[in-house]
C-alpha cells in the first residue's frame, strides 16, 4: 500500500495576513486618536476665543461705566473710587488684543490699523484715566472733553461687542467658533473703531 505524503503547510500566508490586520487595526487606532487630539485643540481654542470675547466685552462695559462716574465728578473721593474701578477693568485688556489676533489668525489675513493696534490703544487709554483728575476741586475743562470724547469711543466698543454672545460654550460651538464666523467681522469694526480718534492719550500737561 502506497503512503501519500502530506503537502506541508504554509504558515506564511495567514501570518502575513494577520500582521496586515493587525497593522491596519493600529493605524486606524492612531488616525482615530489623531482626528480626537485635533477636534480637542480645536475645542480649546474654540472656548479660548470665547473667554476672550467676553472678557472684551466686560472691559468695554466696565470702562464705559467708569468713565461715566467720572463725568459725574461728584467729589474727589468718589472719582478716586471711579478710577479704582476703571484700573480693575484694564485686566481684561489683554483679552482685546487677543480676541483681535485669534480674529486674524483665523481670517488669514492681518487687519491693517491706520494709527495703532488693539494692545497700544488700551495702554494709552489706560496711561491717560491715571494721569487725569489726581486733583482737589472738579475736572478741568480739558479733562471733561477727552472723557467725553472718550466715552463716545467706549460706547461704540460697547456697542459693536454686544452681539457676541453665547448662552452655552459646548465643545461643538467651540469647534464651530475656531473656524470662523461672525466674531471676525465684529473685531475688524471693534479695530476700526479703536481707529477713530486721531489720539485717545491724556497729558497731564494739558490740564
Amino acid at each position: 500500500m502506497e503512503h501519500h505524503q502530506q503537502p506541508k503547510r504554509s504558515f506564511f500566508v495567514p501570518a502575513l495576513l494577520l500582521l496586515i490586520v493587525i497593522s491596519v487595526t493600529f493605524n486606524v487606532l492612531l488616525y482615530s486618536k489623531s482626528i480626537s487630539r485635533e477636534q480637542e485643540d480645536r475645542a480649546q481654542r474654540g472656548m479660548a476665543i470665547i473667554s476672550s470675547g467676553d472678557n472684551a466685552k466686560q472691559h468695554f462695559q466696565s470702562v464705559h461705566d467708569g468713565i461715566q462716574a467720572l463725568l459725574a465728578d461728584i467729589d474727589i473721593a468718589s472719582r478716586l473710587a471711579a478710577k479704582s474701578d476703571v484700573a480693575a477693568a484694564f485686566h481684561h485688556a489683554p483679552d482685546v488684543a487677543a480676541f483681535i489676533q485669534e480674529a486674524e489668525a483665523v481670517s488669514g489675513e492681518p487687519f491693517t490699523p491706520a494709527k495703532r493696534d488693539a494692545g497700544t490703544f488700551t495702554s494709552q487709554v489706560e496711561r491717560s484715566l491715571q494721569e487725569l483728575g489726581n486733583h482737589e476741586g472738579p475736572l478741568t475743562e480739558a479733562e471733561r472733553l477727552y472723557l467725553q470724547e472718550l466715552d463716545s469711543v467706549y460706547a461704540k466698543l460697547k456697542e459693536a461687542s454686544d452681539p457676541f454672545s453665547f448662552s452655552d460654550t459646548t465643545k461643538e460651538i467651540a469647534i464651530t467658533v475656531q473656524a470662523g464666523g461672525k466674531w471676525i467681522e465684529i473685531s475688524r469694526q471693534l479695530l476700526n473703531i479703536m481707529n477713530e480718534p486721531e489720539n485717545v492719550e491724556f497729558s497731564a500737561e494739558k490740564k
